[in-house]
C-alpha cells in the first residue's frame, strides 16, 4: 500500500488526517504503532496509507477461492498464509478496517497470477533483506513500490520485484483543469498518489485548484 509523510500540525486529529487523505483512524493507528487514537501531538512525523485510485473502481476479476477466519486470525497473517498482499485483500473483500475481522467471516483470496512477480513480506523482513534474496536492491524495490520509508514494511504487505520501465528524463508538469482530482491525475499519468502528493508536498490532496501546476515527473 502506498504511503506518504505527514507532520501532524496542531488541532489535527487522526480524524481530520484519514478524512483529508481517504483512510481510517485505525489504519493510520495501526501503521504508526499509536496506542490511543485520541491523542497525537503536534510535530510527530507520521506514514499515511492511502489507496492508489478511488474505492469505488472497476475490479479486474480473477479466479477467486473462499477462506473462512479462524480464531485468532488477523488480515495479515492471512495475507501471510495464502501469499496474497493485505492491500488486495482489503480491496477485494471492500473492508473498511482491516483490523476488524470476525471468526467466521468468509474472505474472498485472489489467486495470484503466475506472471505477477511480488513477494509477502514476513514477520521481521527488512527491504535491505528482501533485495538480498531476491537479486534486487533497496533503491529499486523503493522506485518500483514508491516506498516512502524503506524502513518501515508490514508483514502482509505486498513488494513488487518487477524492474521500473526505464522512463524519459525530462520534466513533465500538469495543469489542473474543471473536474480533475488526484486520482484521475495518478491513473492517467500511471503513477501513484502517494507519489504525487509526497513530489508536489501537497497537504490537502482532497483540494485541487484550476489552474494549480503539478509536477508529474521531474
Amino acid at each position: 500500500m502506498e504511503t506518504v509523510i505527514y507532520t501532524v500540525q496542531k488541532g489535527d486529529t487522526l480524524f481530520s488526517i484519514a478524512k483529508r487523505y481517504g483512510t481510517t483512524v485505525n489504519m493510520i493507528a495501526r501503521y504508526n504503532g499509536i496506542p490511543d487514537p485520541d491523542y497525537i501531538e503536534a510535530g510527530r512525523i507520521l506514514r499515511i496509507p492511502v489507496s492508489e485510485i478511488p474505492a469505488m473502481k472497476v475490479e479486474k476479476c480473477g479466479r477467486m477461492r473462499e477462506y473462512t477466519v479462524k480464531k485468532g486470525d488477523t488480515l495479515s497473517k492471512i495475507a501471510v498464509q495464502n501469499q496474497v498482499g493485505i492491500q488486495r485483500l482489503t480491496e477485494v473483500n471492500s473492508l473498511t478496517d482491516p483490523d476488524d475481522i470476525k471468526e467466521g467471516q468468509i474472505l474472498k483470496i485472489p489467486e495470484r497470477a503466475d506472471e505477477k512477480k511480488e513477494y509477502i513480506v514476513q514477520k521481521g523482513d527488512t527491504l535491505t533483506g528482501i533485495a538480498g534474496r531476491t537479486d534486487s536492491t533497496v533503491r529499486k524495490l523503493v522506485e518500483v513500490n514508491q516506498i516512502a520509508d524503506p524502513d518501515v514494511i508490514l508483514e502482509g504487505e505486498s513488494v513488487n520485484l518487477s524492474e521500473r520501465e526505464e522512463e524519459p528524463e525530462e520534466a513533465i508538469e500538469y495543469e489542473v483543469k474543471s473536474g480533475d482530482t488526484l486520482w484521475k491525475i495518478a491513473e492517467h499519468f500511471g503513477v501513484g498518489i502517494g507519489y504525487l502528493i509526497n513530489l508536489n508536498r501537497l497537504t490537502t490532496p482532497n483540494r485541487l485548484c484550476v489552474g494549480q501546476k503539478l509536477i508529474i515527473r521531474r
